[in-house]
């Protein structure tokens, strides 16, 4: 039997089929998206194709330009806030493209929000919308669906809504928002409305599952490693972590993150941190070359189990 792809083996998976609804979604609303790097082309003709399931495809030509623009009609809002510096590139102009200007920062958050009328889908990605993001670039990416009966917890539908609308601070001009963001907070107040039982309670304690929690990351708010120290709060510290960074700080300089890391991991017995990073054959060597700083393993502990 031949090596199963990756993307047939647990675990892994095509994030454009994030952006396809289940046939029991209903009918697409609104979605709202945003990214560091954009491809107005891609999003357009790959992103809403699915989530709007269009039948046709732009081979297609003025059969695909009548049913997009039918399917667009009839959503209440179809949005991307993007970093100020790549927030370009020619559009439809029945959906709204938005500049998002982080003061001494960038945006670089990729979240979206996706609303059916029987379902809305929480997307979060390392993945910028663009052909490269999803297509050629090795990405995590992870989906939470929240429907009636759903036992996704509806604090992470919650707090994703907060996160949006903070994002949505960074792209307003004036002391109002223009008609692109008042449509913006409509569909998110729209999905903050969905009935209740589209999820159910958090509960910090889960046993024979996997917890699942929102940490979103802003000027001014506590950081990632702050949120999960705090989410883990008087709970048994964990074992392990896993993380995928494919980029690091100057070799140079200490690993603080990662420092901070093994502190959240249990202090006593074992405990491990597995990085995700790339790494190439040594041409004529029995070698493999590891793109990642020696400050991981400065980092870790004496006492501890191993990278």
């Amino acid at each position: 039997m031949g090596r199963k792809k990756n993307d047939e083996q647990p675990g892994y998976g095509r994030p454009l089929d994030a952006w396809s609804a289940p046939r029991e979604a209903g009918e697409p609303v609104a979605v709202l998206a945003t990214s560091f790097t954009f491809s107005p082309a891609f999003f357009e003709e790959q992103c809403l194709a699915r989530f709007l399931r269009l039948d046709s495809d732009p081979s297609d030509g003025s059969a695909y330009l009548i049913e997009r623009e039918e399917k667009l009609a009839q959503t209440e809002c179809v949005a991307a806030i993007v970093d100020r510096q790549h927030c370009r590139g020619a559009r439809n102009l029945r959906w709204d493209l938005l500049a998002a200007h982080v003061p001494g920062a960038v945006l670089h958050a990729k979240v979206a929000l996706m609303h059916w009328s029987q379902r809305v889908r929480l997307l979060v990605t390392s993945a910028n919308l663009t052909e490269d993001g999803y297509r050629r670039n090795l990405e995590v990416f992870g989906v939470v669906d929240f429907y009636a009966a759903s036992p996704a917890p509806r604090a992470v539908l919650e707090q994703a809504v907060g996160f949006l609308r903070e994002v949505a601070h960074y792209a307003q001009r004036g002391d109002e928002p223009g008609p692109a963001l008042r449509r913006w907070h409509a569909a998110l107040d729209r999905i903050a409305a969905v009935p209740e039982d589209w999820g159910r309670p958090w509960k910090k304690r889960i046993r024979g599952g996997w917890g699942v929690a929102f940490v979103g990351v802003m000027p001014g708010r506590a950081d990632a490693l702050q949120q999960l120290e705090a989410l883990w709060e008087g709970l048994r510290p964990p074992e392990r972590a896993c993380v995928v960074s494919p980029f690091f700080d100057p070799p140079e300089a200490p690993n603080e993150p990662a420092r901070r890391l093994w502190k959240l991991l249990k202090q006593r017995g074992e405990a491990s941190v597995t990085w995700g990073v790339t790494a190439e054959d040594v041409p004529g060597e029995p070698t493999v070359l590891v793109h990642a700083p020696r400050s991981l393993i400065e980092a870790q502990p004496q006492t501890r189990a191993g990278v």
